[in-house]
Formats: C-alpha cells, structure tokens, sequence
C-alpha cells in the first residue's frame, strides 16, 4: 500500500450508508441502555473514515473504512489504563465503503461501577493497521513511515459509569481524519530540458514531488491542525512519475523532440479518468510543521539516471511565507486540480446547444462572434467550475491549492 493512497472511487463519495449527505446530522442515540455506543464516521469536512489502501485522485470526501478497532480505558490514579475484555470484538467489521457518514452501534460490557472511563475507536483498511497506538492511546506511529502512510480516521470519548456500572451519559463517538493528503496532476510535461549549466538537451524521465520534513507518527486522536510527532527536517520523496510507465512509444517521441516539445500521453481510463496529455498520483502525508530552512514542496523533472534538470519551489496562497507552510491534519493539497473520477473538458457555460444560450446555433445572432462570452477561443468566457485542471509543466510557477470538502484543500502552484 505504499503511496497508493490517491482520492479515488468518488462517483458515489456524497451516498450515504444511511442515504445521508455531507451536511446531514445524524440524532444522537440514547446508548445508557444497555451500554451501547455510537460510532459515526463521517467524510464530509471534519470527518471519520480512513482511504487507506484507495488511490486519491479527487478532492471528495468519501471513504474505504472496512475495520474500526476499538480500545477501552479506564481512569485509575491519574493514568488512563487499558481495560481488556469490554468489547465481544475488538476489532469489527464497518460497512460504509463509498459513504460520507455512516454508523454503528456496539456494546460495552464488564464496566466497573463509579468509574471514568474513555473509548477510542480508529478506523482503517484492510486486515491490518499500519499504526499502532501507545499505551494510554495518546499517540499513533507509523510502522514504516514515511514510506508507509494511510488514511486514518479516529476519536475518542470519555463517560462515567454509576453505582450499578450504568453508562450514565450519552455516548456518541465521531472519529476525525488524522492525516493530510496531496494530489499531484500534471499536464504539457517537457519532452527534453537543457542539462542545468549547460546547452546539452536530455530527455525528461521522471517527475518528483517533495517535502521538506516529514514524522513518525501524530498525537491521537487530535483536533489540532497540527498533530504530528518526531519531526525530521530533512527531504522526502512522496511521489514519481516514471514517465516511461506512461507513455508506450516514449524513446520515439523523445527521438523527434526538441525544447518545445510536449509528450504526447494518452488520456487515463479506468476508475479515474484524465485528460489526454496528463499523468496523475496522490498520496497521504503526516503533518509537519513549516519551520525549516527549505521550501515545504518542491516538484522537480529528472534524467533517466536521475540527474535534476528542473525545480520548482511550490507556493500556496494565503497569510504568511508561501514558500514554508505546515502540512496539517485533515487539509489536502493540491498540485492540478480534480474533483471527479470521469474526466471533464473545460466547455463553455453553457453548450452551444444550449437553449438558454442567447448564442446557440439557431439564434440569428453570430455564435462564433469574437465578442460572444461563450466563444471557446474568449479568455474571459466563463468557465466550468469542475473541469479538469492540471498544473501546466511547461509554466514556470506552479501553486498548490488547499481544498474544502475536507476541512481545507490548497490548490499549489510552483515557482
């Protein structure tokens, strides 16, 4: 699962396990019966389930979640101490694949009488988690990070028990995502760039995405934007591009290239679609903090032996230094912008079929007027809002974007 973590599946991301959409509430359950809790998982902006082991090529919140572990502690002298044997499974089964919010009802047994207690519940893909928590459930680390890093969705609730070891509260537990996420989509890539110092053209192989920091782990469950743990200020790679995987006649056009020269790349087709001419990745990243000394994002094209012949720095918009920024928890940035699994052109708004088209064929007026706002060939025709938009590689700056149907999606751009 390594850096296959990319937005994907998201034609059905805003159908709901229980027909609910991303601004739905769900009513709390009376849970003191009994000692039932309610879990809800929610992929809407602030959150609950885990994309692990999915590809994120889209914006949208949806989720994968097939497992939510479950741990109980309990308050004993100041320290919160594990407690075994509270839940008939301890890790359970979570159908809400493809769902913006969804829940589940459990039950809590073997409860001490006038005791404080907290559940944490955390879920994720797959019949392991790459995370494992810490003895008093206040911290996850990445088994194999930064190599390894999946969606995480987790949360936790404290309650207190009476005389008769009664659940004396309303117990409704909502997990929030503990990650961030990055797309990278990219289009009109360079066939060859002049060897950095020198007039010599070599052939672009492979493009990288960047960081400049990375962590081990994150404090949990947290509703701080920033939440990671053991931060290494040294740079990772996050994604390649071996361009070769994408383009089957790649020493051809390579051959007949000269500096003006884009690749031609035919469009994806499958769960995600693109445009032709473009490439496309994504992956999950633990948060971390912007003070070091390098830019936060870099994108760079390489040689078939790796040799760097072009970087840009990647600036995002808003306050502060665009060039160093932290990468929070349940933000997504994004290098090129999509927000659907099919692949949509940038037509006119709207057709030229269009009825309401003042412009259409059939109106006596000149539909390829210079002056008609839907003329395709107008810069200042209106756009399609969702249309595909990678970032141009062929630009010398280029930005990231920070996108809100998680809490923030920064669309980047690099410099």
């Amino acid at each position: 699962m390594i850096n296959k973590t990319l937005l994907v599946g998201l034609t059905g991301a805003m159908m709901l396990f229980s027909a609910c959409s991303s601004t739905d509430e769900i009513a709390p359950v009376s849970t003191t019966t009994d000692n039932q809790v309610q879990l809800l998982l929610n992929s809407a902006g602030k959150g609950l389930v885990s994309r692990a082991a999915r590809e994120v090529y889209t914006t949208i919140s949806t989720n994968n979640v097939d497992h939510v572990a479950l741990k109980l502690y309990r308050l004993q002298d100041e320290a919160w101490v594990l407690e075994e044997g509270c839940f008939d499974q301890d890790v359970i089964l979570w159908n809400g694949a493809n769902t913006t919010i969804s829940t589940n009802i459990v039950k809590v047994k073997n409860l001490a009488a006038d005791t404080q207690y907290k559940i944490v519940a955390y879920g994720y893909n797959g019949e392991q988690c790459c995370y494992t928590v810490n003895d008093n459930a206040s911290a996850m680390v990445a088994t194999n990070a930064p190599a390894e890093i999946e969606e995480l969705f987790s949360g936790a609730q404290t309650f207190q028990t009476d005389s008769e070891g009664r659940i004396t509260t309303v117990v409704n537990l909502e997990m929030t995502r503990q990650v961030a996420g990055m797309l990278a989509y990219f289009n009109n890539i360079p066939v060859v760039k002049f060897k950095p110092g020198s007039t010599e053209l070599e052939a672009v192989r492979y493009i990288y995405v960047n960081v400049a920091a990375s962590t081990k782990g994150f404090s949990f469950p947290s509703a701080e934007l920033y939440n990671g743990l053991d931060q290494e200020n040294k740079e990772v790679r996050l994604m390649t591009f071996d361009l070769k995987d994408y383009i089957s006649n790649y020493d051809e056009q390579v051959a007949n290239a000269d500096i003006t020269s884009s690749f031609d790349i035919d469009p994806k087709i499958g769960d995600v679609t693109t445009l032709g001419g473009s490439v496309i990745k994504g992956c999950f990243i633990l948060p971390f903090q912007s003070h070091v000394d390098n830019n936060t994002l870099m994108v760079e094209l390489a040689n078939e032996n790796g040799e760097i012949l072009k970087v840009w720095n990647v600036s995002r918009q808003g306050e502060g230094d665009p060039y160093r920024f932290d990468i929070t928890r349940n933000c997504f940035y994004a290098l090129g912008k999509k927000v659907s699994n099919e692949a949509i052109e940038d037509d006119p708004v709207p057709g030229p079929d269009d009825p309401d088209n003042p412009h259409n064929p059939d109106d006596p007026d000149n539909p390829d007027d210079p002056d008609n706002p839907h003329n395709p060939d107008d810069p200042d025709r209106p756009h399609n809002p969702d249309a595909d938009d990678p970032l141009d590689l062929s630009s010398e700056e280029l930005t990231v974007s920070l996108i809100d149907t998680w809490d923030k999606v920064f669309y980047m751009t690099l410099e």
